[in-house]
């Protein structure tokens, strides 16, 4: 199953600004229940920024490997590309 993680994201961003905005418009409850509710809003939608930055960097890594690997077909032979990916995947599967 694929995953469209960039619209899931979203998706919930505009589910939180509905959500907002119809608690700052309900007028039946409190003001510290209200600011309560904003502020636990304020902190899913950061927590949603920090997802949707990391998506992109993902992103970005796996368009920069796909093309240093096509590059390196290029100009490495074949035991010369295995033994690049060898590493690579080697290092990527290390625990920081």
């Amino acid at each position: 199953m694929n995953i469209d993680l960039s619209k899931e994201v979203n998706d919930h961003f505009e589910r939180l600004v509905k959500l907002s905005k119809e608690a700052t418009e309900a007028t039946d409850e409190s003001i510290s229940s209200r600011a309560s509710g904003m502020k636990a809003l304020s902190e899913i939608i950061r927590d949603l920024v920090k997802t949707q930055e990391s998506i992109i960097n993902m992103e970005r890594l796996q368009r920069i490997e796909k093309v240093t690997i096509s590059t390196l077909k290029e100009f490495l032979n074949e035991d010369q590309h295995k033994e690049y990916l060898e590493q690579l995947t080697e290092t990527l599967s290390q625990q920081d």
